[in-house]
C-alpha cells in the first residue's frame, strides 16, 4: 500500500491487474493455475482456471481446459466452464457459443433460448437498455424481455 506495507503476500507466480480494469480486481497465477484476487489481498476465487481475463462490469471470461465460463466481481462462477465461448452482452445476460451456435444465458448459467443462433452481440447505438442483435438470416432486434431467438 501507500505506506509500504505488504497487502498481497509474495507468494504468487504472476499477479495481473488488467489497464482498463474498473473492478479493483487482480488475476493471479499459483501453481500453473488461475484466479482472482481483491486489492486487499482476499482470494476471490481458488487456483482453478487455464486463463483468466479482466473483469469488465462486474464479470470476467475463465476457461477450464477447453470450457468457457464466466464469474462475477465475487468470484461466483455465474456461467460454467463449459462453453466454446462465452460474452457478457449487459444486463445480466450472456451469449454462449457452443458447436458453432450461440445462446442466450442468464446468470446461474440458464439458457434463454436453443442454440440457434449465428452470433449475439451487444449493439451500443440501440437506444432500448438491453440492445441485443442476433444473426441468424438476417439481423433482429431482441428486446430486454427475450425468451428466444
Amino acid at each position: 500500500d501507500s505506506r509500504g506495507n505488504v497487502v498481497i503476500p509474495f507468494i504468487y507466480d504472476d499477479l495481473y491487474y488488467f489497464w482498463d480494469d474498473d473492478e479493483g480486481i487482480f488475476s493471479y497465477v499459483l501453481n500453473g493455475k488461475g484466479g482472482y484476487i481483491d486489492t486487499n489481498g482476499c482470494r476471490l476465487t481458488k487456483p482453478v482456471y487455464d486463463d483468466c481475463w479482466g473483469h469488465h462490469l462486474g464479470y470476467a471470461r475463465v476457461r477450464k481446459g477447453k470450457g468457457y465460463g464466466m464469474v462475477d466481481n465475487s468470484g461466483n462462477e455465474v456461467i460454467p466452464c463449459g462453453y466454446d465461448y462465452v460474452d457478457y452482452i449487459g444486463k445480466k445476460r450472456f451469449a454462449v457459443k457452443k458447436d458453432g451456435m450461440y445462446s442466450l444465458a442468464a446468470e446461474g448459467g440458464k439458457l434463454l433460448s436453443g442454440f440457434v443462433c449465428d452470433s449475439i452481440e451487444n449493439s451500443y447505438r440501440a437506444e432500448r437498455a438491453f440492445p441485443v442483435w442476433v444473426e441468424i438470416a438476417l439481423y433482429q432486434y431482441i428486446p430486454e424481455c427475450v425468451g428466444s431467438c
